[in-house]
C-alpha cells in the first residue's frame, strides 16, 4: 500500500528488461500485482506512453559481465531513443520497496540507480564500486548484495558469521572482492552485532558460504532452532 492507501506502484509505468524471458515474466507478474502498470517493450515507441522506470538486472551488465545481453540492450536502445526522461533502476529497488513497503527513492543509495554511461568507461578507474554479484553455489547462481548477512570460510577455516560492507570489481582481473563486517557468535545462536570489537576482513567470492537471517528477540522466539540452522538471534552491543 501507498501513502494513500492504494497499491504500491499506483501510478508507475515500468518496463521490464531482463535476459531471459521466463524470468521477465516472473517479474511482470509481481509488479502488477503491486500496483505497476508494465509496459511491453515492442510499445516503448508510442506517443501515447510515457515510461517512469525500466527494470533491470544489473549484475547481468558492466561492470560484471563484458556487455550488456542483446535483448537488454535492444530495450535499453529503444528507451534512449523514445523515452529519453526514463530511469534505470536495478531489480534490488523494486525488492526492498516491497519488503519496505514503502516507495523509496531511486536516487537515495547508488545501488539502485543503474547508471549506463559508465559501464565500459577507459576513465575508470582499475577498481570499481558495485553492490552486488553473482556467485556459481548451490547447483545455481546465488546473488549477494551490499547489506546481506552472510556465512562465510577462509580457506581452510571454520565458517563465521558476517554482513557484506562492500564489493569492489577488479577491472583488470575481473575478480570481485568482498568486504565483510565480522560479527561475534555467542551460545551458538547469537551474534553479537555492534561495538568496538567490530572488525572487517575482506574475502573472495568464493568464500562466500550462503545467507543467514539474524532476528530480533520477538521474532527469533517464533522460529525453530537448531545447529544446523542458518538463522541466528541478533544481540546489539555499544561497548
Amino acid at each position: 500500500m501507498n501513502e494513500n492507501g492504494g497499491p504500491l506502484f499506483e501510478g508507475f509505468s515500468i518496463v521490464m528488461a531482463l535476459e531471459k524471458s521466463d524470468h521477465e515474466n516472473k517479474w511482470i507478474d509481481i509488479m502488477e500485482a503491486v500496483g505497476a502498470t508494465v509496459v511491453h517493450g515492442s510499445n516503448i515507441d508510442r506517443k501515447d506512453i510515457k515510461v517512469d522506470i525500466i527494470l533491470v538486472d544489473s549484475v547481468n551488465m558492466p561492470p560484471h559481465v563484458t556487455a550488456q545481453p542483446p535483448r537488454v540492450g535492444k530495450i535499453l536502445n529503444k528507451v534512449a531513443s523514445y523515452q529519453p526522461n526514463a530511469i534505470v533502476v536495478d531489480l534490488s529497488w523494486a525488492t526492498q520497496c516491497i519488503v519496505q513497503r514503502t516507495l523509496l527513492q531511486t536516487d537515495d543509495d547508488r545501488r539502485y540507480r543503474v547508471d549506463l554511461s559508465k559501464g565500459n568507461s577507459p576513465n575508470k578507474g582499475r577498481i570499481q564500486d558495485i553492490y552486488s554479484i553473482k556467485v556459481k553455489q548451490f547447483n545455481g547462481l546465488t546473488r549477494y548484495e551490499v547489506g546481506d548477512s552472510i556465512q562465510f570460510a577462509k580457506r581452510g577455516g571454520e565458517p563465521s558469521q558476517g554482513r557484506i560492507v562492500s564489493i569492489t570489481h577488479n577491472r583488470l582481473t575481473k575478480k570481485n572482492s568482498v568486504e565483510v563486517k565480522v560479527m561475534e557468535k555467542h551460545n551458538e545462536c547469537e551474534l553479537m552485532d555492534g561495538g568496538k570489537g567490530v572488525y572487517t576482513v575482506k574475502i573472495e567470492e568464493s568464500e562466500l558460504e550462503g545467507h543467514v537471517v539474524i532476528l530480533s528477540g520477538k521474532d527469533f522466539d517464533d522460529v525453530a532452532w537448531s545447529k544446523d540452522s542458518n538463522v541466528f538471534l541478533q544481540k546489539k552491543t555499544l561497548k
